[in-house]
This record gives structure tokens, sequence and C-alpha cells, in this order.
């Protein structure tokens, strides 16, 4: 997967948002992006979303909910666990 994008949310956790797979001959893979956290003190990954096609742009906001956007216009939000 190709990084496309990297955040840092409110609580200073990165967030790296990956454009997916390619293959030569059938080009970018449908649903093969994702959001991956990263915990820099211990370098572990975490996925908090797959299954996207082709996304471009990630936006952590202000009360912890996070909007990526993907190349074809969609918008996907995502409320993370304990936010209201």
């Amino acid at each position: 997967n190709a990084p496309v994008d990297v955040v840092f949310d409110a609580e200073g956790e990165m967030l790296i948002l990956e454009h997916g797979t390619f293959d030569q001959s059938s080009g970018w893979g449908a649903g093969s992006g994702r959001l991956l956290e990263v915990d820099l003190a211990s370098g572990k990954r975490q996925v908090l979303l797959d299954g996207l096609t082709r996304p471009v742009d990630v936006l952590p906001l202000d009360n912890g909910a996070i909007v990526i956007s993907q190349l074809d216009g969609k918008l996907v939000f995502l409320k993370q666990a304990g936010q209201h």
C-alpha cells in the first residue's frame, strides 16, 4: 500500500492514509486502501478502517471524528470509539 497522507489527531497520534494496492494489469485494487494509526512510542500500527477505494486525504476533527475523502468525491466519516 502506498501512503498518500500523514496527519496527527488531537491526541497526537499519527494517522497514515494508504491509497491501496496497484497492479500493472488491473490498476488500483478496489477496497484496498486503509487508514492506520501509529503509536510513536512503540511503533505499533493499528488498522482503523480498511476497504477504502483510492482515498486521497484524511482530516481529523477537533471532536475526535475523522473525515476521509476518496478520489471519486465520496466522503467517509469515522467516529472513533468513545467519541460522541
